[in-house]
């Protein structure tokens, strides 16, 4: 329900996004423009601060609410652009005046269109209440027709059966008479063809009985011919069926014979074919004869009884030593399968380690290089960190306020590209002052801070070398990153005054100077 500063900012690259919410933690920094609403925003929450909110700023520049609780308001570094290189302020309010007034004019018209909008939209309402009422009148006068109609065929219905049936008493009538004359007129014409069709039955009649006597005669002639080849045939007949009966009582008593000596084959095969499975479970197949392959199994054993002379063990030792040392290769096959798996279960299981240790590696480099500029920026200082993990190296490179301006001042704007970038070559850390190497270390130490998560966090006389402005800001940066890691220890000592004010989250504690005795002085 609040402004932050992820919904106040319009972040094109999603890399930048992303890392802003990771670093800065943009989503719970909400952003409001009075102070005093701040305040009571920030003490919402039973005095404390409202869910996942992180802190508040407000316009005019102040950090608003106490995490402990209660209230709270501190003055906030606003960024202001350097005198050198700031604009005029008269042309930057004449430009804002030009602009507002672009703006109004656009508003104006925007209104305008607005106004020409809402009286469209309730013309169109009218004219949609009208088409309503248009459409409920047409749709009761399509029921009325409808109704009208029903009643008309009910109407219709009621008074066809009446006349149907009158008609159809007519037609009843008419069909009789005009059934009775043409029943009259078939008999008439039926007697005359009966009387005809005899006339013509005689005459057909004498015909066919001429012409049955031919044939009469034609067919006993064929039956006396017919009756003699029987007579030839069936004495034939006779002579062969005595002979087939002859031989087929012969072959029965071969089948017979056939018939038995099948069954003893079976029964020899049946117990062969048990010998053999006590050897093989299954049958083999050959393609020898058995004369060959009696011939094969006589070699062979004369094979196995020289084997056994030979190696002074018989043939059932010999299969058991056989099958014993095929069990052991069995088992160490199996078990080397098993180690291979298990080997290329854990080289893969170590590449996947390694690839996200990597992974990791990148992203924490990545993290402190960020921190790191962001640390100098804090300063108007720019450099960046060179890891080379490969020779376990850390070289910072580091740029000065007046290193950039030097270079901004006395650069071509036609130096190409590489000479840009060698600028980081040319100032060495070595050649800092000692102010400007105590401001990078700590910023280096901070960066490397954010990136191992240390629960403690201690930093022994780190502003000796400091000039009073390095030393401020290095002091606000180190307070500012203890505030956003709640759950570290931050112990700083340090023989200088401490620029910063004693506050809820922070304790500061000071020695009573050394004495020295007399003696001594």
């Amino acid at each position: 329900d609040y402004l932050t500063v992820l919904r106040a900012l319009h972040i094109s690259n999603e890399i930048v996004k992303r890392q802003l919410i990771n670093l800065n933690r943009i989503e719970q920094i909400i952003l409001v423009e009075q102070r005093s609403v701040g305040d009571k925003i920030m003490s919402s929450n039973n005095g404390g601060f409202p869910q996942n909110v992180s802190a508040c700023y407000s316009v005019d520049g102040y950090s608003l609410g106490a995490r402990g609780g209660g209230l709270s308001t501190q003055a906030i570094f606003l960024v202001r652009p350097s005198s050198r290189l700031g604009e005029d302020i008269s042309q930057a309010i004449a430009r804002e005046k030009q602009q507002l007034i672009e703006q109004n004019q656009k508003l104006k018209e925007a209104q305008k269109a607005l106004n020409g909008m809402t009286q469209e939209v309730e013309a169109l309402l009218g004219e949609h209440k009208r088409s309503g009422i248009a459409e409920r009148k047409c749709r009761e006068r399509i029921n009325k027709a409808n109704s009208e109609i029903q009643q008309a065929r009910e109407r219709l219905q009621s008074d066809e059966p009446a006349k149907i049936a009158a008609l159809e008493s007519e037609l009843d009538s008419f069909s009789e008479q005009l059934e009775s004359i043409q029943t009259q007129f078939r008999d008439h014409n039926a007697q005359q063809q009966a009387k005809e069709s005899e006339l013509r039955q005689i005459e057909s009649d004498i015909a066919l009985v001429d012409q049955k006597m031919a044939a009469i005669r034609d067919r006993a002639d064929k039956v006396r011919r017919a009756a003699d080849n029987k007579t030839s045939q069936c004495q034939t007949h006779s002579t062969n069926i005595d002979y087939w009966n002859t031989k087929r009582s012969t072959l029965e008593e071969k089948m017979s014979a056939l018939q038995a000596k099948k069954m003893d084959a079976e029964a020899r095969v049946s117990e062969v074919e048990s010998e053999a499975r006590v050897i093989c479970e299954e049958r083999v197949e050959v393609e020898h004869s058995p004369r060959k392959l009696d011939h094969l199994i006589s070699k062979c054993k004369a094979q196995l009884e020289e084997i056994e002379r030979s190696s002074n063990m018989s043939l059932a030792e010999v299969a058991e030593k056989a099958q014993k040392y095929i069990n052991v290769y069995v088992t160490a096959k199996e078990e080397l399968q098993s180690v291979i798996a298990l080997v290329s279960a854990l080289k893969t299981a170590h590449q996947q380690r390694l690839n996200k240790w990597t992974q990791f590696r990148d992203s924490m480099t990545v993290r402190t290089k960020l921190h790191f500029i962001k640390n100098l920026l804090q300063r108007g200082y720019t450099g960046k960190l060179e890891f080379d993990h490969t020779q376990c190296t850390l070289i910072p490179k580091v740029k000065t306020d007046q290193d950039v301006v030097s270079e901004s001042v006395g650069r071509n704007p036609t130096d190409s590209q590489a000479d840009k970038g060698s600028a980081y070559q040319r100032k060495d850390t070595r050649s800092l002052s000692g102010g400007e190497k105590s401001f990078t270390t700590i910023c280096l130490l901070l960066s490397l801070w954010e990136t191992m998560n240390c629960p403690v966090r201690a930093l022994d006389e780190f502003d000796v070398f400091m000039d009073a402005a390095n030393r401020k800001i290095a002091m606000s940066m180190m307070v500012a990153s203890a505030r956003t890691q709640r759950d570290t220890q931050f112990i700083l000592i340090t023989p200088q005054d401490m620029s910063v004010k004693p506050d809820a989250d922070i304790t500061i504690l000071r020695l009573q100077p050394p004495r020295r005795s007399a003696a001594a002085a």
